[in-house]
């Protein structure tokens, strides 16, 4: 039986950014759903794809 693998992490300088700019009542909903949403791309689109995407989605929030 193969070891199940861990699912990647979003890149973690764009979790340090949001993490000094949101305001901490929100931070950990922004948060929360960018992972969501970064795992669920991480299956429909691939790894490096969902990467990029995740600093997309990011933007609008960092700016």
């Amino acid at each position: 039986m193969k070891p199940r693998r861990l699912p990647p992490d979003p890149p973690r300088a764009a979790d340090r950014l949001l993490r000094w700019f949101v305001a901490p009542p929100r931070r950990e909903e922004v948060l929360g759903d960018l992972h969501e949403e970064f795992a669920y791309q991480v299956e429909r689109i691939g790894e490096r794809q969902a990467r990029w995407r995740y600093w997309w989605d990011a933007l609008p929030v960092l700016l």
